[in-house]
């Protein structure tokens, strides 16, 4: 990973919880940074930092255009992996039954 970049997952999930709840939540977001390309994980971790696109750019190497996408797949990604996320995708089977034809 870069320098300047999170050291560890921890730095992440520190808030005010009890040490369990911060270890339940740092074996959640282990969990959902797992479902992430490096690159994906490197770029979240440089935006939460607080760099702007342009920043993150310039320190890999990439276009704006670069870090935009990749933000946008690992966010996917991570709504994908978490299961009561606002605006996840349904399973359409489930969210869009077969309609039955009464005879």
């Amino acid at each position: 990973m870069a320098a300047g970049s999170w050291r560890s997952i921890e730095d992440l999930c520190w808030n005010e919880a009890s040490e369990d709840e911060r270890l339940i939540e740092s074996d959640e977001l282990e969990h959902l940074l797992r479902l992430l390309t490096e690159r994906e994980r490197e770029v979240l971790l440089l935006r939460l930092g607080s760099l702007k696109y342009r920043e993150i750019g310039e320190q890999l190497g990439i276009s704006v255009k670069t870090v935009h996408t990749l933000l946008t797949r690992a966010l996917g990604k991570i709504r994908e992996g978490t299961p009561d996320a606002p605006g996840r995708k349904e399973d359409s089977r489930v969210a869009n039954p077969p309609r039955q034809t009464l005879h």
